[in-house]
Parts: C-alpha cells; sequence; structure tokens
C-alpha cells in the first residue's frame, strides 16, 4: 500500500524538482509557492479545485499562478489534477471489491461519464477492459501489468 503513496510522492517531487529548475519569470518564493500549490492538489484530488481558488490560497494572481504551473511542468491545473486522479484510480484498480463507477467517485470525478471518456482517450481503452487484463495478469501469475502512464 506505500508503495502506491511512495509513486505519487515520487511524481510530485519530479514535477518539484522541474519547477525549481525550469526558468520562469518568478521569484524563488513564487516558485515555492507554486511547489505548495501541487503538494496541495496532491493532497486534495478527490476536491473540485479551481485556479483562482489555488492561487488565492498561495497568495498570486490567478494569471501568474496559471503561467507559472504550465511554464514550470508543461501542465495546467486540470491536467495535473487528471494525472493524480488517474494514478489513484490505477492503483485502487487492484482491488477486486470496488467497482469501476465507485473508483472514479472515490478520486474526484463527479461523473462517472467524464471518468470513462478521459480513462479512454488517454488509455486507448475502457476502465473495464485495462481492470479486467490487471486482475486477469495478476490472477494468472503472469507478472504485474506494467503501468500505464499518460
Amino acid at each position: 500500500m506505500y508503495q502506491k503513496e511512495i509513486e505519487i510522492v515520487v511524481s510530485l517531487v519530479t514535477i518539484g524538482i522541474i519547477i525549481i529548475h525550469k526558468s520562469l519569470e518568478l521569484s524563488e518564493n513564487e516558485k515555492d509557492r507554486i511547489n505548495d500549490a501541487i503538494t496541495y492538489i496532491s493532497d486534495h484530488y478527490s476536491e473540485n479545485l479551481s485556479p483562482s481558488e489555488l492561487a488565492k490560497r498561495i497568495n498570486l494572481p490567478t494569471r501568474k499562478f496559471q503561467f507559472g504551473l504550465k511554464a514550470a511542468c508543461g501542465l495546467d491545473m486540470q491536467a495535473i489534477q487528471f494525472k493524480i486522479r488517474t494514478q489513484k484510480a490505477l492503483d485502487l484498480m487492484d482491488d477486486p471489491k470496488l467497482d469501476v463507477a465507485a473508483i472514479s467517485q472515490m478520486v474526484g470525478f463527479n461523473q462517472v461519464s467524464v471518468f470513462y471518456s478521459l480513462f479512454k482517450r488517454y488509455y486507448k481503452q475502457s476502465p473495464q477492459k485495462y481492470r479486467s487484463r490487471l486482475l486477469t495478469e495478476r490472477n494468472s501469475n503472469a507478472g504485474p501489468l506494467k503501468r500505464m502512464r499518460i
């Protein structure tokens, strides 16, 4: 269980390193605040957060926050939320007791249809198909299914 949490932290550290090393029109203090925002997004991944709400939380103008986030890691806030949510969803798919609809709700997708369409767009298969392959490979001792990345 801790391995999955470690993977998320490693991803966030990687994003944080990118923020620190990218040349931005932001002061070091502003870069630190953007790192804080990414940590907040990760800790509150199932909540519906807006860029203006988060910018206010870290005391940056919304446009500057959005620019800094995009310039630093190449993703806007919605894409970061999606990546964190889908990573968590992939982790939860290991549990056969949870159905895909419940998983989508648990990770913050208010509409299951949105989760399905985004999952299919990025992973080129439905969540059920991914999960079926995952559970089949796990049960057949064929080794773990390679984790799909966006």
